[in-house]
């Protein structure tokens, strides 16, 4: 019986687990020895190795010790365990979501430093509290938006994992500019409101990728707030009327000096055909 057992150096070497691991679960009464030899050392059996591997694997999914040992002393049970499974797979889905979006932040964190020398630990820690505060808003689901602008946002996602969260800061700084400017009582006809006009305008244009067929949904979708999260819906209504009176004028600008343009244009097209139709008297000449 002795020379099937396994000493305590053999068996964390066979399991590939360290001797103060094993000894720590025989103090916690998971893995008690089957046997001593004469000089007192630890001896593990066969069965002993299966129920290592046992505590292993559920350590492997996630469990505590506790819930190891409780899971080792009930009745085997198919639903209990099934019932197991799925808790531990329901968590390590939110794990694995969660480190994503550490790599998206970490990402755009190194892109934000770029091929800098020299790193400014203050701009980093900046950058990532930015990034948290954005992260950690509550923002309307994606189902809110209509089926066309739900689709283009997802097709974005996909290709460029950073999309949404440069959108989401994006949209946080315009929009925490505009609640400045809202409180302080600034005129949106003016240069700040302008200037701030112009961010947001740049922004739309940006998300649409100049596919203007999608502003009627994106309208929509900011006039319609009954299933914003409170927090947002009561802020953006804050701003709504500062943000929609400094557009409008910002555009009617944009479109005026548009207008102003082409005025000017027609009028060199139209001198350019004066100066080149000869006079009556060259007509005459070349007769």
């Amino acid at each position: 019986m002795i020379d099937s057992m396994y000493t305590v150096g053999e068996l964390a070497d066979k399991m590939k687990v360290s001797v103060r691991t094993l000894q720590y679960y025989d103090r916690q009464g998971l893995l008690k020895p089957s046997a001593y030899s004469e000089g007192g050392r630890r001896l593990y059996g066969p069965k002993d190795a299966v129920r290592l591997q046992h505590i292993l694997s559920l350590k492997f999914i996630g469990l505590s010790l506790d819930e190891i040992k409780q899971q080792l002393s009930a009745e085997s049970d198919a639903a209990h365990a099934r019932q197991l499974l799925d808790r531990q797979i329901a968590i390590t889905e939110m794990q694995i979501a969660r480190l994503k979006e550490a790599l998206v932040t970490l990402k755009f964190v190194a892109e934000e430093i770029g091929g800098e020398s020299e790193i400014d630990f203050e701009r980093v820690a900046d950058a990532i509290f930015a990034v948290r505060t954005v992260e950690e808003r509550d923002w309307p689901a994606l189902d809110e938006f209509g089926s066309e602008l739900k689709s283009h946002i997802e097709a974005r996602a996909e290709r460029d994992e950073q999309f949404m969260l440069r959108l989401a800061q994006r949209f946080e700084a315009v929009s925490n500019r505009m609640y400045e400017l809202s409180q302080a009582g600034a005129d949106p006809a003016g240069p700040e409101g302008r200037a701030a006009a112009q961010a947001m305008w740049a922004m739309i244009e940006d998300f649409t990728e100049g596919d203007m067929g999608l502003l009627p949904q994106l309208m929509e979708f900011g006039q319609s707030k009954e299933n914003w999260p409170d927090e947002m819906r009561g802020r953006q209504e804050a701003i709504d009327d500062f943000m929609g009176r400094s557009l409008f004028s910002y555009l009617e600008e944009q479109a005026a000096e548009l207008d102003f343009g082409q005025a000017g244009e027609d009028e060199e097209r139209q001198a350019d055909r004066k100066g080149a139709q000869p006079t009556s008297g060259s007509r005459k000449e070349n007769a």
